[in-house]
């Protein structure tokens, strides 16, 4: 009998079989307790085609922070789509990776978990491609939200400065808020924080310290609320479902309860 022929399509939906275990797996234990070999025991495939489609764990674990940034993308790409001023665009951003971190728990921590020296080491040369592309998305948004607001006059950069060390700034500051925040959050004592008031908080003190206009002071946050909340009503009816509501502190801009 002949070989049956393994297509494109095949391949990729034993990926993604392979990827929800995997994070099955985390989920009932732990980051550290996963490996290849506790993998292919929970799959009905041998461990050669295991390794055929993933040649280490790390390159495991880079798959699933690929999956979990290509939600985010689809998240951000909704987000650049709303009407408004540039800051209203970075508000939009905050907003969507606080979505992602929400509701997708356990991928955003794997993350932050696995982001080490050796998970670029060890993972293979297409999924270390897609992980820039994703990136490279990712950050897009955000410059193209920088330059905007330089377009309109909103943002005038200091000598020395560019459109590219804004969004990168702006991208590690949402990125380490809702990370620390969202651990905080969980701890008891004087380390608790208020985690979803923290991250829009940090967002107004940054852009407020560039001078990004309008100031929070005079920044109507509700026209962009309402697109939001259309965009992403999926999202939060799910989250609704979980017990947690998305509301914006009144330090973030005027207008919150018209």
């Amino acid at each position: 009998m002949c070989p049956r022929i393994v297509t494109d399509e095949d391949r990729l939906q034993r990926d993604r079989e392979l990827l929800d275990t995997a994070l099955e797996l985390i989920q009932q234990d732990n980051l550290t307790s996963l490996s290849m070999d506790k993998l292919a025991a929970n799959v009905p495939y041998s461990k050669g085609t295991v390794y055929n489609h993933f040649c280490s764990k790390e390159d495991l674990l880079l798959g699933l922070c690929n999956c979990g940034m290509e939600i985010v993308a689809d998240l951000f790409d909704r987000a650049a789509g709303i009407q408004g001023r540039g800051r209203d665009h970075i508000f939009a951003l905050t907003y969507a990776y606080l979505l992602y971190a929400l509701l997708y728990r356990d991928q955003f921590f794997l993350h932050v978990q696995s982001k080490t020296p050796s998970l670029y080491e060890k993972g293979s040369p297409e999924r270390l491609e897609r992980n820039l592309q994703l990136e490279e998305r990712l950050l897009g948004h955000v410059l193209q939200a920088v330059e905007q607001a330089r377009n309109e006059g909103d943002l005038q950069l200091k000598p020395g400065w560019d459109s590219m060390q804004v969004a990168f700034h702006l991208w590690a500051g949402a990125f380490g808020a809702i990370a620390l925040a969202s651990i905080k959050s969980q701890a008891p004592g004087p380390l608790r924080v208020q985690f979803k008031r923290e991250v829009f908080n940090q967002m107004a003190l940054v852009l407020d310290g560039l001078n990004w206009q309008p100031l929070t002071d005079t920044w109507q946050v509700c026209p962009v609320l309402r697109q939001l909340e259309s965009i992403y009503q999926p999202e939060l009816m799910a989250l609704q479902d979980m017990g947690i509501s998305l509301s914006v502190p009144a330090t973030c801009g005027q207008g919150e309860n018209e």
